[in-house]
């Protein structure tokens, strides 16, 4: 009894610890911000995201996956079936894979003018610019993060272009 008491007092304590330490490094790094000092209210501020992959060390959340899926333009508003998550995620995972590989190569880097055109022509591909921003507020997508999701993508493009495009091939009869 004494023991599974000892248990409990130091998860308790763990707990309340990292409670406390999230607090501190929320309230420093502006993420989530409680305006009264009350315990309680600052636990029920902190938002917890599922991980669902992992792929070389990189954590994939669900997240990650519902701000994918909001950026596609064919998927439908709403919630996201179980099926569109898991491909989803196979894709998300690819484009990870290739992401890391880009990042050995220290040649590519994207401006913020191609950031700006893309997310342009990412709006277009919407009805309207609006439900474009009504697709990104439902599922918690900011500007900030919406810049540094375009920002990946774009260096994915890069660096498929450096490496891919020399070995391909199209001769004249080819594109008749």
């Amino acid at each position: 009894m004494k023991r599974t008491w000892m248990i409990l007092k130091f998860g308790l304590g763990v707990t309340l610890s990292l409670v406390s330490t999230s607090r501190e490094s929320l309230a420093q790094g502006g993420a989530l911000r409680s305006e009264t000092q009350h315990p309680t209210s600052d636990i029920q501020n902190i938002g917890i995201d599922r991980l669902v992959a992992v792929v070389n060390e990189t954590p994939i959340t669900e997240s990650d996956l519902l701000w994918f899926l909001a950026l596609d333009a064919e998927a439908p508003a709403g919630s996201f079936s179980d099926e569109m998550k898991r491909s989803a995620l196979r894709q998300f995972i690819d484009q990870e894979l290739l992401y890391q590989e880009a990042e050995k190569l220290p040649s590519i880097e994207v401006k913020p003018e191609e950031i700006n055109q893309y997310i342009s022509e990412l709006i277009h591909r919407f009805p309207s610019e609006s439900t474009f921003r009504r697709r990104l507020d439902a599922v918690g997508l900011d500007q900030t993060t919406l810049q540094q999701i375009v920002q990946r993508r774009l260096v994915i493009l890069q660096f498929m272009e450096f490496r891919f495009r020399a070995f391909v091939f199209v001769t004249d009869p080819e594109i008749q």
